[in-house]
């Protein structure tokens, strides 16, 4: 496993230069290395610092878990992440299908297996998607014959997209800032932006498991946003939140995966209980639910 680590100097929030230890948590799905969370002494954003290089990063996603780029349909588990997909693309066509009425250009940044991009293609999107995973991104084309870049900063990727999309992409990105001059860019002045994070804020699922909730996921997970945080974030690229809606079902699988990190066991029962729990937490504290979609307009 490579060791090649880089230390953020400023905080890509704000820029501050005085961070906090946060929390140690372990790779509990490749490496099993321990890596730190910090937090910005001024704007209290948590990222891992020190983390994987870009060049070396790809080595922390060599394994048959991780779900974006599966397609194994045996088993229990695998039938029921299967099926919670399929509701989810469709909860998320309905949510591009409200906030862009008319069908236009949909990039999906981080498109894996091109399970998104069907389904707004066959609602009438002309689709293309961004997937740096050769083997996803060949799969993704076949399955949809759309055109699909290895790259966000392709020179080839022509403006503009009425709406683009990151599922649980940004905070796995190491350029953040220019990776969102360029999506500022590629977006259309009163396009779309869709973004979905785990959210640091669900203390309800934190304070429960600690250093084995399931999203931090270090070190693929190189950022740890809150409504807050992210917010304060993108007013560097004057874009605006319309609206932050929750992603219900990943409360039950964060909650799973948290109880086999920490128990080594998948505890179905439990977690379904803790995952419910999660959301009504959520719901009298702000909505700060496992996971957010955060629906932004361009201005």
């Amino acid at each position: 496993m490579p060791n090649d680590l880089e230390t953020l100097e400023e905080c890509p929030v704000c820029r501050h230069q005085v961070f906090l230890p946060w929390r140690q948590c372990q790779d509990h799905l490749v490496s099993q290395a321990t890596f730190q969370l910090v937090a910005c002494q001024s704007c209290g954003f948590i990222f891992t610092n020190p983390r994987p290089t870009e060049s070396h990063i790809a080595a922390y996603y060599q394994s048959e878990q991780y779900q974006s780029h599966s397609q194994q349909k045996g088993g229990f588990f695998q039938k029921t992440y299967q099926w919670v997909r399929q509701k989810m693309q469709r909860r998320k066509l309905a949510l591009v299908q409200t906030l862009a009425p008319q069908t236009g250009r949909l990039l999906d940044v981080g498109c894996g297996l091109g399970t998104f991009l069907r389904t707004c293609q066959q609602a009438g999107w002309a689709v293309e998607g961004i997937e740096p995973n050769p083997q996803a991104a060949t799969i993704a084309h076949k399955e949809t014959g759309a055109i699909i870049y290895s790259s966000i900063f392709d020179p080839a990727i022509a403006p503009s997209y009425e709406v683009i999309s990151l599922w649980h992409v940004l905070e796995h990105v190491h350029r953040l800032e220019e990776t969102m001059l360029t999506i500022k860019r590629l977006l259309h002045p009163k396009g779309v932006l869709l973004i979905a994070m785990p959210n640091v804020a669900s203390q309800y699922e934190i304070e429960l498991f600690q250093s084995y909730w399931a999203p931090f996921d270090v070190p693929r997970h190189l950022y740890h946003f809150s409504p807050v945080t992210f917010s304060k974030f993108l007013l560097n690229f004057q874009f605006k939140i319309e609206s932050v809606e929750p992603l219900l079902w990943d409360s039950y699988y964060a909650c799973l995966m948290s109880e086999k990190y920490s128990t080594s066991k998948f505890h179905w029962f439990k977690a379904a209980w803790r995952g419910y729990h999660s959301n009504q937490w959520a719901k009298r504290h702000q909505n700060n639910h496992s996971s957010l979609i955060y629906c932004i307009r361009n201005t």
